[in-house]
């Protein structure tokens, strides 16, 4: 397994969360994970990198409902009650844990039961988060992107854009044929699905129902990263390394798009959170060859770098306080803070990574190295 995540801030948080309530017991949430500081236990943690240059503090911990090697136990690794999710505990770390293997795993979605991706060679696949044994839910021709609503799976493959039920079943194909997407260029509301088409060069919805389609903005150089609000869908153009990319949005209806960001190199995936869209630029093959993690108000105003480097950066994902991304080149997982700081590599030896997905408790991530890997890392 990838060494442990140097970086990673879970542990720094816990400390300071249970030095305040660890002499009476109590529970603190720390991202979105319930850790239990027992009635009359320390509630100490392991050390990490996060908290280097304090004290040494506790690798184990007893009293309540927590008696563990704090350095070691996957289910009290670092801190009592945070369970590493099936994942290895190593020197108070978790560790990524693969869930699914061989195939070609490509773009992936979770809900709050299942993860699902799509996969080039078998077609679409499913998981539950606790589960060992996927699921095929469709044959597809080399399937590239993957939407969900509260029923039903979509993606798009070689043609058509289709649909089955979460727990699989009939495939109906909503847009029947003529369809190129990217692999993170659709998406699904309420009513419709949209789709960034970089063969046709539009950004287009139709009907969850099915029938005619409607262009919402024209004249693209190979859209992708199609993401939505309540109002507007956001998109990248420009995606093939372009030096001249912009990220846009348009209103749900179409009409003049609102460019929020220009000169962006090769926009890849899209992200949002109430405030902020949130992108990768990947440029690896460019004569200057970059790797960017980007945001900007959703009003509009100046982009501002969270990140950079050199390599294929590709998939992003957000929670509440960090953004995601993967780095296909250098097969890492980074994180780093919204509000902007120092990016963290939260798993490395991930080698040709491109789609990830995060939710309360973990990390989910595909790979194409070596048979093909779908990855799970408790937060």
């Amino acid at each position: 397994m990838p060494s442990p995540v140097p970086g990673w801030s879970y542990l720094a948080r816990s400390v300071l969360a249970a030095a305040a309530l660890g002499a009476c017991g109590g529970n603190v949430i720390v991202d979105g994970v319930r850790t239990d500081l027992g009635t009359g236990g320390t509630g100490g943690t392991g050390g990490s990198p996060s908290n280097a240059g304090g004290s040494n503090p506790a690798t184990t911990a007893s009293g309540g409902n927590c008696t563990a090697d704090l350095t070691s136990d996957p289910s009290n690794c670092g801190a009592c009650g945070h369970d590493c999710l099936g994942g290895a505990c190593v020197s108070s770390q978790c560790q990524p844990v693969v869930i699914a293997t061989n195939g070609y795993p490509n773009s992936l979605a979770v809900n709050a039961t299942e993860i699902y991706w799509t996969d080039l060679i078998i077609g679409v696949m499913s998981l539950p988060l606790q589960g060992t044994t996927p699921t095929t839910l469709a044959m597809a021709n080399t399937p590239t992107a993957i939407a969900l609503d509260g029923t039903s799976v979509y993606w798009a493959a070689q043609g058509p854009i289709s649909r089955t039920a979460l727990a699989g079943g009939a495939v109906t194909n909503v847009v029947p044929a003529g369809v190129v997407t990217g692999n993170w260029g659709l998406a699904v509301d309420a009513t419709s699905i949209y789709w960034g088409d970089s063969a046709a060069n539009v950004l287009k919805k139709v009907p969850l129902g099915g029938g005619a389609a409607t262009t919402l903005v024209g004249g693209l150089t190979a859209p992708d990263g199609v993401v939505l609000d309540d109002a507007y869908v956001y998109f990248a153009n420009g995606t093939n390394d372009s030096v001249s990319g912009t990220i846009q949005k348009v209103t749900k209806s179409g009409g003049m798009p609102t460019i929020l960001a220009t000169d962006q190199n090769g926009p890849k995936d899209l992200a949002l959170d109430a405030d902020h869209v949130y992108w990768t630029n990947s440029a690896p093959y460019a004569p200057n060859p970059t790797g960017e993690v980007m945001s900007v108000p959703k009003s509009g105003g100046t982009p501002v770098t969270l990140a950079n480097g050199t390599g294929n950066l590709l998939g992003i994902a957000v929670d509440a306080t960090h953004v995601y991304w993967l780095n296909g080149d250098a097969g890492t997982v980074s994180s780093v803070p919204k509000a902007g700081g120092m990016p963290s590599v939260v798993a490395a030896g991930q080698k040709y990574a491109i789609s990830i997905a995060v939710d309360a408790k973990a990390v989910y991530w595909t790979t194409q190295s070596q048979g093909g890997t779908v990855v799970k890392l408790a937060k």
